[in-house]
């Protein structure tokens, strides 16, 4: 994975060789589970003595699978079209969610979670190995997938952000309730889930006012902030209001007769624009330096 982000191509030659190093011993390893021979793979680097001649100390069937994946996506990362792109983050959302499954399997000792369609189960570090390279590796692509939820900086991104973490541990916290009521037989089951359902709508009525408000808080401040622009309006000179990117997100009238451009034609582009172009570099490093101030 670190070899994969570097943009020297001997580098790159080298992680596609491990990506696909990975990806032959995964599919020998799930071909062994499936069509039940013996390459001896698993046995090259470690041999467990107190095995017997029909067991293995071979990866589970899920585990190649997902490593399967995993490699696959780390190929396509590379590739020059956004389709593959695509792909490739989609992949990893996959291992991802897998290795979630098996994750919250254990949590809440939930075998059929972390055992999926096959006899053997899939160790827990394995698990969590997966899960957060699985999600540093959709890190080098952020703006594409459900990773580009959490990295965008518009104003549903920040809720996303803000809301995520708190829905994590409210429903966690249901989930250990539910099971501690039915393991201790504290009520009967029937009226556990019940329960359960009641702070499952509360939850989600939390969640409600809580977004509520914050989509509120924000159409306020974007109130105060168009009436305060419209004063701009009557100023005798050109204005221009750019956010820390860069990107112009109001000019005044006098804007339109001292360039050229309409209002509505400015607003949602680059303020480099409006620059010559043998300003534009010493401009942005200064925005960025300031900004940075």
């Amino acid at each position: 994975l670190i070899l994969l982000v570097n943009r020297k191509r001997s580098i790159r030659i080298i992680s596609y060789v491990f990506s696909a190093a990975v990806l032959l011993i995964a599919a020998d390893a799930f071909g062994q589970n499936v069509f039940h021979y013996n390459s001896g793979i698993d046995t090259l680097f470690y041999y467990e003595r107190s095995l017997s001649a029909n067991e293995s100390s071979r990866m589970a069937p899920a585990t190649s699978i997902t490593l399967m994946i995993l490699s696959l996506s780390f190929w396509l990362i590379s590739a020059k079209k956004y389709f593959f792109h695509v792909i490739a983050q989609y992949c990893l959302h996959i291992v991802s969610a897998i290795s979630l499954f098996t994750l919250i399997g254990y949590i809440y000792n939930l075998e059929t979670l972390y055992k999926f369609f096959f006899l053997s189960s899939v160790a827990v570090h394995t698990a969590a190995m997966l899960f957060f390279l699985s999600v540093a590796a959709s890190l080098i692509q952020p703006n594409i997938g459900i990773t580009g939820l959490f990295t965008g900086n518009q104003p549903g991104n920040k809720m996303i952000k803000k809301l995520f973490p708190l829905l994590i541990v409210l429903v966690f916290l249901l989930g250990f309730i539910r099971q501690l009521l039915n393991q201790y037989d504290t009520i009967a089951q029937e009226y556990s889930i019940a329960l359960l359902i009641v702070l499952f709508l509360f939850t989600c009525l939390l969640f409600i006012a809580i977004i509520a408000h914050q989509l509120n808080k924000t159409d306020f401040k974007k109130n105060e902030a168009e009436k305060t622009l419209k004063y701009l309006d009557l100023a005798g000179d050109a204005i221009i209001v750019i956010d820390k990117e860069g990107t112009i997100i109001f000019a005044n009238i006098q804007t339109e007769k001292t360039f050229g451009y309409l209002k509505s034609d400015l607003v949602g582009k680059q303020v480099n624009v409006l620059i010559p172009n043998r300003f534009q570099y010493n401009h942005f490093e200064l925005l960025k330096k300031f900004v940075a101030d």
